[in-house]
């Protein structure tokens, strides 16, 4: 995978440093109220999601004098995050390399070097395994319903989509609305060309019968890569 932005360990922490996202993200703001306003606003925690270090930086107004400036370093899901949320080309392109650094790293194992490592490693793995097994048991009917669908070959209705994607405030009917404002769907529920050709939709034709009339009916279905596709958009537009 090409290094689009250098992730470095800092204090036993895979880290980015913000002021070159920063510059990678083209913001236009000043980097120290940026990455301020981004603390303040998104409530991430120093020490969990960032961390600062100040370096003495030479000047040159007055020769021999100094001043300290503050470094920060911030984790690989902050950066994330701070790029998702500056919802741009350039966020989003850092997001996806991001989501993939993660995939990576999380294939990495870090050995102990000493006994107490070990020990402290053991004590985490045996912490973290407890949340997930929680974790998993509370989401597992959510989870398996997911898994089926993304192995499955076949296509899906909006009403199960919802069902996978299970974004509060997003059912069926508002996800057929968020879909036409963001002129993915026509005003008839039914997806453009673009879309479909991306593979994203399809398009079967169903019969209805009215009153003893059999009426030919258009359902928009959505692949697996579309279920991907709308829940990347929304997580953008809930994140504005």
């Amino acid at each position: 995978m090409n290094e689009l932005i250098k992730i470095k360990q800092v204090e036993g922490k895979q880290t980015v440093d913000a002021r070159g996202l920063h510059e990678f993200l083209e913001v236009q703001t000043k980097f120290a109220d940026w990455i301020c306003r981004r603390i303040e606003k998104y409530g991430f925690e120093e020490g969990k999601d960032f961390m600062t270090i100040s370096q003495k930086r030479e000047t040159e107004i007055i020769e021999d004098f100094t001043q300290m400036r503050k470094d920060y370093y911030v984790t690989v899901e902050m950066a994330k995050e701070l790029s998702m949320v500056e919802n741009n080309e350039k966020g989003q392109l850092a997001r996806r390399y991001f989501i993939e650094c993660e995939k990576q790293l999380r294939k990495v194992f870090e050995i102990p070097q000493t006994y107490s490592q070990a020990l402290m490693l053991a004590g985490k793995l045996a912490e973290e395994n407890e949340k997930q097994a929680k974790q998993i048991e509370q989401s597992k009917p959510k989870v398996e319903f997911y898994d089926r669908i993304i192995q499955s070959e076949t296509a899906i209705n909006m009403q199960e989509v919802a069902g996978v994607i299970n974004v509060k405030g997003y059912g069926r009917n508002n996800l057929f609305a968020f879909l036409r404002e963001k002129g993915i769907l026509n005003f008839k529920n039914i997806p453009y060309r673009k879309y479909i050709e991306a593979g994203y939709f399809e398009v079967k034709e169903t019969t209805r019968s009215i009153r003893g009339i059999d009426e030919v009916l258009l359902v928009t279905l959505v692949s697996q890569k579309g279920i991907e596709f709308i829940k990347d958009r929304l997580e953008e537009h809930l994140a504005v």
